[in-house]
Formats: C-alpha cells, sequence, structure tokens
C-alpha cells in the first residue's frame, strides 16, 4: 500500500507531502507526535479547543498503525493514501 500511494504521486506532489511532513515535524527525528500536529494545526487556525485537541489526538491514535504514539513519513502516506481513496 504504501509503494502504491508513492506511486501515485508525481515527484511534486510527493515533495511537497515530504515538505509539509518537515515542516510538522518540529525536533527534526523524522516522527510527528500528537503534541508536534496540534501545534502545527494551532498555526493554521484549527486545534485551539478542547474538542479539537481531542480530535486530533484520535486522527493520530486511528493513524499510528504499530501504536508508538509517532508517525514516520510512511505512515502519513499510508494514511494520506486511506483518506484519498475514501474521496474517490
Amino acid at each position: 500500500m504504501l509503494k502504491l500511494m508513492s506511486e501515485d504521486l508525481s515527484e511534486e506532489e510527493l515533495k511537497e507531502i515530504r515538505d509539509q511532513f518537515h515542516a510538522i515535524d518540529l525536533d527534526g527525528n523524522g516522527r510527528i507526535t500528537v503534541a508536534e500536529l496540534q501545534t502545527a494545526m494551532q498555526k493554521v487556525g484549527g486545534g485551539k479547543d478542547a474538542a479539537a485537541l481531542d480530535k486530533i489526538a484520535k486522527m493520530m491514535e486511528a493513524a499510528d498503525l504499530d501504536g508508538d504514539g509517532e508517525l514516520d513519513f510512511d505512515v502519513c502516506l499510508h494514511s494520506l493514501g486511506v483518506c484519498r481513496s475514501q474521496l474517490l
């Protein structure tokens, strides 16, 4: 699934997603935490109230395939692929 998602994207789209991932990954460790995702959402005007923060945490939990509380780039691509297939 991960390979298929990356094959469906142009180089430009993949670069844009990777750039967005790195912008959210504040500590630069290659993994996004709930706190980093919440910070990113707050910067774009969302995630400021308790309900929004809870929703972000639940989204993160659903996407966290290995249950370690963090998302690496491949997991993010997988999550985007699932969302994308549901929209098509």
